[in-house]
């Protein structure tokens, strides 16, 4: 449906257009078209029509400002006299009323800056003027921010389609893209943190630096300012707890995972991006192949096969089940490989993507080829086990663990596209996926272990408690 109306959209030029383009954002708030087909599209699409010359580049931003500050005002009026009455027989039998109560209490107190932010938030752009209506924010503040906002959300989606023009499609693309760099670069920041972490505790220079840091102006407003979030923030960076900092890691690990591999399966179903690169890689990795290096390679392989990891897996498990009465590793190898090879599996039967050309081949592949059991495998496994024998660990034991988990990680998916068995987006989907699942099951041990270790210390702390004083004797 979004697409017909899209082509639809483009087909169309001079006032017309940028009637749709006035429009769209004009009733996305006044009559809540806005949750069925997103005003901030039509915009984009008027951007595209500005490339073409289909109308002028400085209209198609004023109609879409102007219709974004002029719908949103209609919202407001409405909000503030039949907002209740609307929301009854609307949204308001899905949504519990006191969580609308709260948005109105939010808007109240944040003000203009509420009805700002809500402008770039798809989900509540719609409903943002007419909750600020129903909460009495004066027409005058919801004005000025609304302009600001619809100024700033205009130009910028008119000059996005612009900028994409005939490509305006990759801008989904794009988006993703620098959603999935922004995730990585929120891992990286976690791993700088638990160094930063590391560091305060040995040395006292740090340390300094830290508290002078947290007096700069602007942090030490928002720790006033938010004291509830920078608490929550702590707490979730807390290096001590099992659910602090190590939870979140894990977390933000199993969501990069996975949005990995849905990144590397786009490309491979729309035979764009990183996919158009893979022939390339092939070639070159099969015009530097080598005698020794093939025979090294052809065994190295199999460290991703069910032929090792399973046997591995079961072994190093009921070990830990046997010598140390700890059943949990036994069920975190078992799950990971298990829930990677599933998904693998299921995967490759609806993708559907072919392997390697068998001339490119040394040795006989058969089934489909993304994403790459051998590197999902590979490094669910090994990389579970670096998490297992790491915990408790710091320094060098720590860095040999991970180390030589990632070395034969890397080694096994290098060796599928040596081989010719996948290509190289498989190895990186496959890695993806396998991420995901490490990252969800490490979440998993470390939330019960978090909640085991919090139930041990309210144990204690209540049978250090002084009980209550005995009661007086009664009198004769």
């Amino acid at each position: 449906m979004f697409a017909s109306i899209a082509e639809r959209i483009l087909s169309l030029h001079g006032w017309v257009a940028l009637g749709i383009v006035f429009l769209a954002p004009a009733l996305e708030a006044s009559v809540f078209i806005g949750v069925v087909f997103p005003g901030e599209t039509a915009v984009i699409l008027g951007g595209v029509l500005a490339f073409e010359g289909r109308i002028p580049l400085w209209a198609a931003i004023v109609v879409a400002v102007l219709g974004a500050a002029i719908g949103d005002s209609v919202g407001y009026a409405v909000g503030a006299r039949y907002g209740d009455a609307i929301l009854a027989k609307t949204v308001g039998r899905v949504v519990k009323r006191d969580h609308i109560d709260r948005a109105q209490t939010y808007l109240r107190r944040r003000g203009g800056a509420g009805v700002f932010f809500g402008r770039f938030i798809a989900a509540l752009r719609a409903l943002i003027p007419g909750l600020a209506g129903m909460a009495r924010i004066p027409y005058r503040t919801f004005l000025v921010y609304n302009v600001a906002g619809a100024a700033v959300w205009g130009t910028g989606f008119v000059l996005l389609g612009y900028v994409a023009g005939v490509s305006f499609r990759r801008a989904e693309a794009f988006a993703s893209r620098l959603g999935l760099v922004v995730l990585g670069l929120v891992v990286v920041a976690l791993v700088v943190e638990r160094v930063v972490a590391m560091l305060r505790r040995r040395s006292e220079r740090v340390r300094a630096m830290g508290d002078r840091l947290a007096a700069i102006p602007p942090l030490a407003f928002l720790r006033r300012r938010f004291p509830g979030a920078v608490a929550w923030l702590r707490r979730r960076l807390a290096v001590g707890s099992p659910s602090g900092f190590a939870l979140t890691f894990w977390v933000a690990v199993a969501v990069y995972g996975f949005w990995l591999f849905g990144a590397m399966a786009r490309d491979v179903l729309a035979h764009r991006e990183f996919a158009l690169h893979d022939p390339t890689v092939e070639a070159w990795v099969v015009a530097h192949r080598t005698a020794w290096l093939t025979g090294v390679l052809r065994t190295l392989t199999w460290l991703g096969s069910n032929v090792v990891l399973v046997p591995v897996a079961a072994l190093l498990g009921l070990g830990a089940l046997v010598r140390w009465r700890e059943w949990r590793p036994l069920v975190m190898l078992g799950v990971v490989l298990a829930g990677a090879a599933i998904s693998v599996e299921v995967a490759k039967v609806a993708i559907e993507r072919p392997r390697p050309p068998a001339h490119l081949s040394i040795g006989t592949f058969t089934g489909f080829a993304f994403p790459s059991a051998h590197a999902a495998q590979a490094l669910a496994v090994w990389g579970m086990l670096a998490f297992l024998l790491s915990i408790g660990r710091r320094g060098r034991p720590l860095a040999a663990f991970w180390g030589a988990a990632t070395l034969v990680v890397l080694v096994v998916g290098f060796s599928r596209v040596y081989l010719g068995a996948h290509w190289m987006t498989d190895v990186i989907g496959g890695y993806g996926l396998a991420l995901g699942w490490v990252g969800t099951v490490a979440g998993f041990d470390l939330t019960i272990r978090g909640r085991v270790l919090a139930a041990r210390e309210a144990d204690a702390g209540a049978a250090a408690s002084p009980g209550p004083p005995p009661a007086p004797e009664g009198r004769a």
